[in-house]
């Protein structure tokens, strides 16, 4: 999530930190992705160059993780909402699907018969 509507310039010193440590992740990420695309294939010496970032970004998830016990004792379910989406009738088309396969249907007409009446929920 970007701050909506926050410079790090004109933001309180907590937030320009949030946002430095957030710039330095995606910054880490963003070298980690490059890297390997710029290296010559068979040569994995250069691989030695991704070692600073990837530590980098270890140390930053490390730190990061002691942080997970207190947002997961925080989640509230949405229990409504949740018995909402159990009760979808698509959820269950792959298992229908498949107990027609295993009836002797072939799985293209099964497959097609399923998606025609999801269309009609």
């Amino acid at each position: 999530m970007i701050w909506s509507g926050m410079s790090a310039a004109s933001s309180t010193p907590s937030a320009r930190a949030r946002w430095s440590a957030r710039a330095r992740l995606v910054a880490a990420r963003d070298e980690l992705r490059e890297l390997p695309g710029d290296l010559p294939s068979g040569y994995h010496r250069d691989f030695q160059l991704l070692k600073a970032p990837l530590f980098r970004a270890h140390d930053s998830m490390a730190a990061m993780l002691a942080l997970w016990p207190r947002l997961i004792a925080g989640l509230q379910p949405d229990e409504p909402c949740l018995r909402a989406a159990a009760s979808d009738p698509k959820l269950r088309a792959t298992e229908r699907v498949l107990t027609e396969v295993q009836a002797g249907t072939p799985f293209r007409d099964a497959y097609r018969a399923e998606s025609r009446a999801a269309e009609h929920r």
